[in-house]
């Protein structure tokens, strides 16, 4: 790749900008030891070195460029700058290696969940991977126990090389995701360190999913206060989460309530906002946790309704995790197999009518379309029909090409009135999937791109269904 595609800030501010924009980069770190021809050394201020004091090792090695921040260069970088090889600066470094890293490391999960918080992320983290296994998806996990998930033998003997850390950094975390990818991982969860938030390491990552745990004193050599302990962890809400996407909290933590108060009194229309704990203003209220032989018997409260869920966990303060981890079904089925595996999940947990909305992509395989509507038609109860992404084709083909083979299919081109037209059919035992687009929070019709997200419309549907007396 290019310089200038992977540092465009700092390489257009960079006074010789027409004459290294296309260097051609052909990796991308922070350590000098594995700099080679066309490296892009980005020479970091630690705590214990200074990267720029081997920056002239980089180059010795054949590195391209230099990245660095804005002090005074000093007699050892004014050398390297002498010596014609571009020394370009940014404000933050480190974040600027993290967006480089997701830019020369293109592919990502679809779907990716970060949890931070002082206790409870390895847990958390490591029960929504299998809450996503138990739906049939994919899904692996990283954090203090490691990569968890993928079976080895499809990375194709491959060693991921993540370093020993909560939160890898981000050249270790892109590179490993792109094998990850390869494997077949569709759905990631991972822990957030505030570490790993306070040196960007997640930045760059496409998340879609945020989880709080709690916060108390700890890692207090690191951040000078506990002021800068939580502003670290909320990073993760308040500028890593994309648009669109859900924040779970738990509010009985004094700091989860005070995030939660934070992201509503930002754009509250934005993001989805889930709340769990055993305060009652909770999403999900924790009501009881009884010990059993088996675990621990947890009783939940949502919308209205009483549930009783047995956990085969040891002690009460999973229950918590467990609830967090189980905030959301908005799944990114597009494809007749993943449709298909996503309402077969769902079947089980259904009292009632197994409801499913969804469309197809325009400019994509035309053949997949009647097999969606055929897997529709078999698994589930009510069907509606709506649009995806259209693209360049005209909409109205595509939902036609679907109906074909599942002719009782309610027709509703417009999506966000498709999902709310389903939600006011739903009655208590009712189980909707709205499939297709999941963490997208853009919709792809001609050459435009206009913002849309399924959680979004589904979140604001509820707060409608509820304000107007519905039962939800």
């Amino acid at each position: 790749m290019h310089l200038s595609d992977l540092i465009p800030g700092p390489t257009m501010a960079h006074p010789r900008a027409a004459e290294i924009a296309a260097l051609e980069i052909t990796s991308l770190g922070s350590d000098s030891r594995e700099a080679g021809k066309g490296f892009l050394f980005v020479a970091l201020a630690g705590s214990h070195a200074d990267g720029r004091d081997f920056a002239a090792a980089a180059i010795k090695a054949g590195a391209a460029a230099i990245l660095t921040d804005e002090r005074p260069f000093g007699a050892a970088l004014e050398a390297v700058a002498d010596s014609g090889v571009p020394v370009l600066t940014c404000e933050a470094p480190r974040r600027e290696l993290a967006l480089a890293a997701a830019r020369f490391w293109r592919r990502q999960p679809g779907m990716i969940a970060a949890v931070t918080g002082t206790n409870g992320k390895t847990s958390t983290v490591e029960f929504i991977r299998q809450i996503w296994r138990r739906a049939t998806w994919d899904a692996a996990s990283i954090g203090t126990l490691g990569l968890q998930g993928p079976d080895p033998r499809t990375m194709q003997g491959r060693m991921l090389g993540l370093p020993p850390l909560t939160t890898p950094d981000a050249v270790s975390l892109h590179a490993a995701l792109q094998p990850i990818c390869g494997a077949g991982i569709t759905h990631l969860a991972l822990e957030a360190s505030s570490h790993g938030l306070a040196q960007h390491r997640l930045d760059g990552l496409n998340i879609h999913i945020a989880g709080f745990t709690n916060l108390s004193r700890d890692h207090l050599d690191h951040h000078p206060d506990m002021e800068a302990y939580f502003a670290a962890k909320a990073r993760l809400f308040t500028e890593l989460l994309l648009p669109g996407g859900c924040a779970v909290i738990n509010i009985d933590d004094t700091y989860g309530a005070r995030l939660a108060e934070m992201m509503r009194n930002m754009n509250p229309q934005e993001r989805v906002i889930l709340t769990v704990g055993s305060d009652r203003k909770a999403d999900f209220r924790i009501t009881d946790v009884a010990a059993m032989d088996f675990g621990i018997d947890v009783t939940v409260e949502h919308d209205g309704k009483s549930l009783c869920i047995p956990m085969a966990l040891a002690g009460t303060f999973q229950a918590v995790n467990a609830v967090t981890a189980a905030g959301v079904v908005v799944d990114y089925a597009h494809t007749p197999d993943a449709l298909e595996s996503a309402l077969r999940a769902l079947r089980p947990e259904t009292r009632g009518r197994l409801a499913v909305v969804f469309g197809a992509g325009g400019d994509r395989d035309a053949g997949k379309r009647p097999m969606m509507g055929s897997t529709a038609q078999a698994n589930a109860d009510l069907v509606y029909v709506t649009d995806d992404n259209p693209r360049s084709e005209d909409a109205a083909t595509i939902r036609a090409a679907i109906i074909e083979t599942c002719p009782n299919a309610i027709e509703i081109a417009d999506r966000g009135e498709a999902i709310a037209a389903a939600m006011r059919e739903m009655n208590a035992d009712d189980v909707l999937l709205i499939a297709g687009k999941g963490h997208e929070n853009v919709q792809l019709v001609g050459s435009e791109t206009l913002p849309f997200s399924d959680s979004s419309v589904a979140r604001n549907a509820i707060r409608r269904l509820t304000a107007d007396g519905g039962d939800g």
